[in-house]
C-alpha cells in the first residue's frame, strides 16, 4: 500500500502507466546537457525525501557512473557513455580517463552556468547584513532569477517531460533563507521586518523593509494646520514621525480630511501612519504622546481598527458657533435643530456626496448659537451651515446667510 505522504507526486503522474526510472531519465538529460549536481537534482526534487538537490543530483550521477562502469567491465559500454560522463563534470573525471585515456572537456552547467553553488554560499551573509542594517530581526527572502536561466530550465523539463522538479527560484528562496537563519535571523512568513530580494546570478540583495505602522488618535490645537492624506509630509507632526522613525516616506489610513480653520479636539481622529523605509522597526509604546507645533498623536493600538472602519459607518461630531445676519438666535436654533435626521447632498470640490445629519442640539449664547452637530463622515459641516453646494442647509432653511464663526471637531466615531 502506498503511504499517503507519497500519493501527491504520484497523482501528478497519473497519466503515465508507471513512474519513470529517475536514473534513466537523468541519463537521457545528461546525454544532451551538462548539469551541476544541484541543477540535476532539482529536476527530481519530488523524489528522495530529506535530500538536498545537490545530494540528489550527486546520487543520480553516481548511479549512472556505476551503471556505465559495470557495462564497460562487461565489454558493453553504452554509446552515450562519453557524452554523459563529460556532462557529469568532476564526478566522472576518473572513469572518463580510465575508459577514454584523456581528461574530459570542461563544460559549464547548462542551466546556472556553474554559478548557483557560489551564489548560495555568498548571498545569505548579504541578506543578514541587509536585515540588520535596517534594524530588523525577522526576514523573508524573495528571489528574482534571470529570465534566460528560467527559460533554459523550463525548456529542459518540457523536453524530457519531467514532472517532479522544482524551480530554481524556489530553491534559491529556501536555501538562502535557511542559511540566513543559521546566521541568527528569524524567518516570518506573515509580517517580516524586512523582505530581501536576491537576484540570480548577479548576487545583489535588495532590502525591502516592511512599512512601520503607528496607530493612534490625531488632534490639533491650531486652526492654521492641516494634515492632508495626499501631502502628509507637509504637516509638522508627520515631519516629526519621519524624523523619529528614520523613515523616507509616509502615508495615512483613516483620515478623510483635516479641515483648515477647524481644531481637532476631544476624541480626535483615529488614524494609522504608514512609514516607509523606516530604520526603526517597532512602534512607540501604547499611550506615547507625539507632539509637534500644535499637532499631536496619542499612540493607541485599538485605533487601527477604527482607522480601517468603513467610511459609511463613521460620524463626525462638531462644535459649531453660528451667526445669521437678520435672524434671531431662537430662529437659528430652531432651524439648526430641524436638520436632525435629514439626508443632505453636497457638491464639494467637483464631486457629489450624500449623508445623514445624525444629531443637532443647540444653545443660545448671547447673539450666537452654539450647536453640537454630528453628521456622516462624507459630509462637510461648513457647507451644511453656509449652504454652499449643500441641500438642505441652515442658510436655506432660514432664508438668510448663516456663518459658522468657529468650529471644532470633537471626534470621529463609529456608528453603534
Amino acid at each position: 500500500m502506498v503511504n499517503n505522504a507519497l500519493k501527491a507526486p504520484l497523482l501528478r503522474l497519473s497519466a503515465l502507466e508507471r513512474v519513470a526510472d529517475p536514473v534513466e531519465q537523468a541519463t537521457a538529460v545528461l546525454s544532451k546537457y551538462p548539469l551541476c549536481d544541484r541543477c540535476l537534482g532539482r529536476l527530481f526534487a519530488g523524489l528522495g525525501r530529506g535530500l538536498s538537490n545537490a545530494e540528489r543530483g550527486r546520487a543520480l550521477k553516481l548511479s549512472i557512473l556505476m551503471r556505465i562502469h559495470a557495462a564497460a567491465l562487461a565489454g558493453q559500454a553504452p554509446g552515450y557513455a562519453k557524452e554523459v560522463l563529460t556532462n557529469m563534470g568532476q564526478t566522472a573525471e576518473g572513469l572518463y580517463e580510465q575508459l577514454f585515456g584523456s581528461r574530459p572537456e570542461r563544460r559549464a552547467c547548462y542551466i546556472c552556468n556553474d554559478k548557483l553553488d557560489e551564489f548560495l554560499e555568498s548571498t545569505p551573509e548579504k541578506v543578514a547584513r541587509a536585515v540588520r542594517e535596517w534594524g530588523g530581526t525577522t526576514f523573508l527572502v524573495g528571489a528574482s532569477v534571470d529570465p534566460e536561466v528560467v527559460q533554459r530550465e523550463e525548456k529542459l523539463k518540457a523536453e524530457f517531460k519531467l514532472a517532479l522538479g522544482e524551480s530554481i527560484k524556489s530553491e534559491i528562496k529556501r536555501e538562502v533563507g535557511k542559511r540566513a537563519q543559521a546566521l541568527g535571523l528569524r524567518v516570518d512568513f506573515a509580517r517580516p521586518d524586512v523582505v530581501v530580494l536576491v537576484r540570480f546570478p548577479s548576487g545583489d540583495a535588495e532590502p525591502q523593509p516592511r512599512r512601520l505602522m503607528i496607530s493612534g488618535v490625531y488632534r490639533k490645537l491650531r486652526r492654521d494646520l492641516s494634515l492632508s492624506p495626499r501631502e502628509p509630509s507637509l504637516n509638522p507632526l508627520t515631519s516629526r514621525l519621519l524624523e523619529m522613525t528614520q523613515s523616507s516616506r509616509v502615508g495615512i489610513k483613516g483620515l478623510v480630511r483635516d479641515e483648515r480653520g477647524v481644531r481637532a479636539l476631544g476624541l480626535g481622529i483615529p488614524v494609522t501612519f504608514l512609514l516607509g523605509g523606516s530604520r526603526v522597526r517597532s512602534a512607540p509604546p501604547e499611550g506615547t504622546m507625539i507632539e509637534s507645533e500644535g499637532a499631536s498623536l496619542e499612540v493607541k493600538g485599538d485605533a487601527a481598527a477604527a482607522a480601517d472602519e468603513d467610511l459609511a459607518r463613521r460620524v463626525r461630531v462638531y462644535r459649531c458657533v453660528i451667526y445669521a445676519e437678520g435672524a434671531s438666535p431662537a430662529e437659528v436654533k430652531l432651524a439648526a435643530e430641524s436638520l436632525k435626521g435629514r439626508e443632505a447632498r453636497q457638491k464639494v470640490m467637483g464631486r457629489t456626496v450624500s449623508g445623514v445629519v445624525r444629531e443637532a442640539a443647540c444653545n443660545i449664547v448671547g447673539d450666537l448659537v452654539e450647536c453640537l452637530i454630528s453628521l456622516d463622515e462624507k459630509l462637510y459641516v461648513m457647507e451644511l451651515v453656509s449652504g454652499r453646494g449643500s441641500e438642505p442647509s441652515l442658510s436655506g432653511l432660514l432664508g438668510k446667510e448663516a456663518t459658522c464663526v468657529e468650529a471644532d471637531l470633537l471626534g470621529v466615531i463609529g456608528l453603534r
